[in-house]
């Protein structure tokens, strides 16, 4: 009997530590399994944590693509309105280069219209003169023809006033010549 029990005491004992090693191997497979479930979910934090890194790079990539994009547009906004504005002073400068000409043509043929106008006034004042020295010598002539006339006239007078007087000396020495011939005669 008292064998039996200490074959019992034994068994019991047995059976105890077979027990307490299932706890332990339970807990031990437990520790496992809580640990492989935080690792898990680390892992798969991990893998969050980088895909929404990845998506705040596509993000950030996408907000950069946009920026250069709409500076490149700016840029060629601002190149197509300094070239509009660059045409718009070339035209601006033209147009003034085209009325500065004009108005230099318009003055020039002002000052040509002047020199001819100035010109004509010339030439008729040359010709006016040219018609006053004319009709002035035209009249000296005609004086210097009036004087030589009245010079001819006087001149005719005076030498039909001598030939009367020759003929009248030439007849009274005639008549002197008959009346000395004539007491002569009748004195013979």
């Amino acid at each position: 009997r008292a064998r039996r029990e200490a074959e019992q005491v034994a068994l019991k004992l047995k059976e105890a530590e077979l027990e307490a090693q299932r706890r332990r191997e339970a807990e031990e497979e437990a520790e496992r399994e809580r640990v492989r479930r935080e690792m898990e979910e680390a892992e798969a934090r991990r893998r969050e944590a980088e895909e929404a890194q990845e998506a705040e790079r596509r993000r950030l990539r996408a907000e950069a693509e946009e920026d250069a994009e709409r500076r490149r547009r700016e840029a060629a906004e601002a190149a197509a309105a300094a070239e509009a504005e660059r045409r718009r002073r070339e035209a601006e400068a033209e147009e003034a280069e085209r009325r500065r000409r004009e108005a230099e043509e318009a003055e020039r043929r002002r000052r040509e219209a002047e020199e001819a106008e100035r010109r004509r006034r010339e030439a008729e004042e040359a010709e006016r003169k040219r018609r006053e020295a004319e009709e002035a010598e035209r009249k000296r002539r005609e004086a210097e023809e009036a004087e030589e006339a009245e010079r001819r006239r006087r001149e005719a007078e005076e030498a039909e006033r001598r030939r009367k007087e020759a003929e009248e000396a030439e007849r009274r020495r005639r008549e002197e010549e008959e009346a000395e011939r004539r007491p002569n005669a009748g004195g013979r």
